[in-house]
């Protein structure tokens, strides 16, 4: 019996259980075809198409933005498949199966960085079984299903898998004393190259930031400084995502004044925080209403449980640091799509994708060993539904045909993809 708790336990069981469950829960989509922008942007796409690399790393193969390591994943795919949509929704499949693998150890090295230094260490989840269970979820959340589904959602793919791999990176030069500079410097590559992928990989050095000040020993003026490079970094990515942009007439200016437009903005902005995490857990809300400029009840209320639960995250962060780092990894992670820029649609699932992580590494914060008679029955729970559901919709992706049926482009702007 203990010798079977052992493999049960072992770290190579979780990582197979993982990939198995992410592969065969999406796996129908293998037999799915094109669908909405992936015919506008990059199927027939002439530098996609040739295989032109130098074009694709020096302009993007698009044109409207810069993000050529997600172009040239598509390059390849069309160099092995033609335009046979199975590779595409392989590799899709291939790059999410090795994220949530991924979860599962990240969750896990911010739970040791939360615990360094500490004089009393927090009783959490978020080592081996704990930290598995909430990959788990992550696996099988069904707002994760946009992502998957569409090959044209490539970017939001790799950028979370290198803000992933960055992170790991990081933490090990922050926790280990030998071979400091190759973390480092694997680190700033992964940065980079999530940079590369999509803009929002431009809130990683935020990231790094909250890891430095969320670990004791790190809090000194040297750790900070490392990060200026980072900084630097996402600074002249933004430059050039502006210029893009600007060119694209993705950016145009406001005739609103400043002061009336931020205040909207930071209305909205609160709701589209308390947004996510209410819809992640089963709570449908009519988007039309919701985001209403008129309905000022939903905007207090937003705002208030938003306020609510930040205080007391702060309140209980010396005894439990893992919920007040959760919660602001979230935040961080949702600036890019908080709509300070505009975003159309307002709010969509795959805007959800990476700030998920923030959300999921909250749940470790439970006490496995104090709950562990319930949690595997929640967890059972959970996953029965949320399965359903991705299945669905499933339908809704199987060509381009149903996909418009189900998104109309005569839909209200801000509809839920």
């Amino acid at each position: 019996m203990n010798r079977l708790n052992n493999i049960l336990n072992g770290r190579g069981w979780h990582d197979l259980v993982l990939l198995i469950v992410s592969a065969g829960l999406y796996s129908p989509t293998l037999m799915n075809g094109f669908v909405g922008d992936d015919y506008i942007y990059f199927i027939g796409n002439r530098y996609i198409s040739t295989f032109d690399v130098k074009t694709i790393l020096m302009h993007g193969a698009i044109g409207y933005d810069y993000c050529p390591l997600r172009d040239l994943s598509l390059a390849i795919d069309y160099l092995v498949w033609g335009e046979n949509p199975f590779g595409f929704h392989l590799t899709n499949l291939f790059l999410y199966g090795t994220t949530v693998v991924a979860v599962k150890y990240l969750f896990v090295r911010f739970s040791e960085l939360l615990q360094d230094g500490l004089a009393t260490p927090e009783e959490t989840g978020a080592s081996g079984t704990g930290a598995f269970l909430a990959a788990m979820l992550f696996a099988i959340h069904p707002i994760h299903r946009e992502v998957v589904y569409a090959v044209h959602n490539r970017g939001a793919l790799l950028t979370t898998l290198f803000c992933i791999f960055s992170c790991l990176a990081f933490i090990s030069f922050l926790r280990l004393d030998r071979s400091r500079p190759r973390y480092y410097a694997a680190a700033f590559l992964w940065c980079v190259c999530a940079f590369m992928s999509r803009e929002y990989g431009l809130i990683l050095p935020l990231i790094l930031l909250l890891l430095v000040a969320f670990h004791q020993p790190s809090r000194n003026l040297r750790r900070y400084l490392s990060l200026i490079p980072f900084f630097m970094a996402a600074a002249l990515f933004y430059c050039i995502f502006r210029h893009y942009a600007v060119d694209a007439c993705y950016v145009m200016p406001s005739s609103v004044p400043f002061l009336h437009d931020l205040l909207a903005k930071l209305v909205v902005a609160f709701k589209i925080i308390a947004y996510y995490p209410a819809s992640m857990f089963a709570l449908e809300l009519p988007i039309s209403v919701y985001f209403d400029p008129g309905s000022k009840t939903i905007a207090f209320v937003s705002v208030l449980v938003v306020v609510v639960l930040t205080c007391i995250a702060y309140a209980v962060r010396r005894r439990h640091p893992s919920i007040l780092f959760a919660l602001l990894l979230y935040l961080v992670c949702l600036i890019p799509v908080m709509n300070f820029f505009n975003t159309d649609p307002v709010v969509s699932d795959r805007y959800a994708y990476l700030p998920g992580l923030g959300v999921f590494f909250a749940i470790t914060a439970i006490p496995y060993q104090s709950w562990k008679r319930y949690i595997p029955v929640i967890c059972l729970i959970l996953i029965s539904i949320w399965v359903v559901a991705t299945y669905k919709y499933m339908a809704c992706w199987k060509d381009d045909a149903a996909y418009r049926k189900r998104f109309s482009p005569t839909a209200p702007t801000g509809c839920r993809q």
